[in-house]
């Protein structure tokens, strides 16, 4: 049991087991191989990082999709994307996470980008239309549609504000409700990060 510990992150108290974020990139046809570490700090709560071979080059924001997708926990996306050449290997060969874990800063700085997932505005977009997709189980819904007439109800507006400030973004029930579209809720976001 000890060896698998170290393959698991603490994010606020809530346990991540690695195998079972590094097949959500994979979803994506451009990605060959992924690795998920907690990211070096002290504490509970830790931010995680995925690295990602890709087999062509996609970009961090092709990724949105399968990270965002639905059936995937938001306490378990990587709060930052790596694209790396290979992952570095144990002697037995399997991927050296104790090494990537400790210098994270040492891959995937000559093969493109590192992107934090949280302050990608696409991906927020993204993230945002799905969580909505979610709370209404409707798909297709337009940036400038009333949510509140596509089954969004108070409960989904209060919960979206615990999602957000899980994200660093605190914004009250009122001001959600106040104009419950997406392009409201988008433009609110924005103006919180500026």
């Amino acid at each position: 049991m000890a060896g698998r510990v170290k393959h698991q992150i603490d994010r606020g108290g809530e346990k991540i087991a690695s195998e079972e974020v590094e097949h959500l990139p994979m979803r994506h046809p451009g990605a060959a191989q992924a690795a998920l570490v907690a990211l070096p700090g002290a504490g509970p709560g830790k931010k995680s990082c995925a690295f990602v071979v890709a087999r062509t080059a996609p970009r961090g924001i092709d990724l949105r999709r399968p990270l965002t997708g639905p059936g995937v926990a938001d306490h378990k996306l990587p709060d930052r994307l790596r694209f790396v050449e290979t992952l570095p290997l144990t002697a037995v060969g399997k991927t050296d996470k104790r090494l990537l874990r400790a210098r994270p800063d040492l891959f995937g700085t000559d093969t493109g980008e590192d992107m934090s997932l949280i302050d990608n505005a696409a991906l927020q977009d993204d993230w945002l239309a799905a969580q909505v997709a979610r709370m209404t189980d409707e798909d297709g819904i337009g940036p400038d549609d009333d949510l509140t007439l596509c089954g969004l109800d108070s409960m989904g507006v209060m919960r979206l504000a615990l999602l957000l400030e899980e994200r660093g973004i605190v914004l009250s029930f009122d001001d959600l409700i106040a104009r419950p579209t997406l392009n409201a809720w988008r433009a609110l976001i924005a103006r919180h990060r500026a």
